[in-house]
């Protein structure tokens, strides 16, 4: 793919970059567990065992949530087209992740969540 070094490393620290920013928006986006936005979305529960319910509120479908640990890496892609999602989350490690989820509408809000 990338026979010259330096674009090597260019590409490595947009990439590295892009993952901070990620980061940088969930968590000053994030809620602890009873708080909500204006498209309106709980998740619980927090810390979560198994299954993590993002609900949203009436017409704020959300299109897509996307999992990522706190290192930016996509660990889960699921497109939803929906106010509520069961997320299992049984088989991720215990730990600090973050959610982002985007609205049909193009909006879109970050969670974090502890899994244990």
């Amino acid at each position: 793919m990338y026979t010259d070094a330096n674009a090597v490393q260019e590409y490595l620290d947009a990439k590295t970059e892009e993952c901070r920013a990620l980061i940088r928006d969930l968590t000053a986006t994030s809620l602890t567990d009873g708080q909500t936005t204006a498209n309106l979305v709980l998740s619980f529960p927090n810390p979560v065992n198994h299954t993590l319910h993002p609900r949203a509120a009436a017409q704020n479908n959300i299109s897509f949530l996307r999992l990522f640990t706190t290192e930016g890496r996509l660990v889960r892609e699921i497109s939803v087209r929906n106010t509520v999602v069961d997320l299992d989350v049984g088989d991720l490690a215990d730990g600090l992740y973050l959610a982002r989820l985007i609205f049909a509408k193009g909006r879109m809000e970050g969670h974090r969540f502890v899994k244990r």
